[in-house]
């Protein structure tokens, strides 16, 4: 395909992307909450104009044992068609870790664990099938696991 109709047919995607309801429902500030497992998520996350997202997670257990808490952040992009929201992380930041309710200085955890953890959730995908999308309400229920998260405006 020769490089204008490439461009033209790339101008219309982008067009088509700003005229689905949809995207503009979503864009903006969230406060999401889950229960994937034994632990508990909420998320502050803002998906910008042009695909771009970015917030704040705190994951806390709930599996009985020691309680832990983590706070990340993170950036990345995301991209939504026929009703289904993918979130490429590229950035994953650990920002707070707390063990038994109190604070670990990041330097005190054990070497090589913020990178691991970091590595691990960077450049990740998460998929997601929106069941609701509203002003006051978004449903989300992720495509591998079938946990469903739901969020309100922040």
């Amino acid at each position: 395909m020769a490089r204008p109709a490439l461009a033209a047919l790339l101008l219309l995607s982008l067009a088509a992307c700003r005229d689905d309801p949809q995207v503009a429902l979503l864009t903006g500030d969230w406060l999401c909450t889950s229960q994937p497992g034994d632990y508990t998520m909420e998320r502050q996350v803002s998906y910008g104009e042009g695909g771009t997202l970015s917030g704040r997670t705190d994951v806390q257990s709930t599996d009985g044992g020691t309680p832990v808490a983590m706070q990340f952040s993170f950036s990345g992009t995301w991209e939504l068609s026929e009703g289904a929201l993918t979130e490429h992380y590229e950035t994953h930041r650990l920002m707070r870790f707390a063990e038994a309710g109190q604070n670990v200085p990041l330097a005190e955890l054990p070497s090589g664990m913020i990178t691991e953890d970091e590595t691990a959730l960077a450049n990740q995908l998460a998929r997601y099938r929106i069941e609701e999308i509203s002003a006051n309400a978004l449903r989300l229920r992720d495509t591998d696991q079938g946990i469903e998260t739901t969020c309100t405006p922040a």
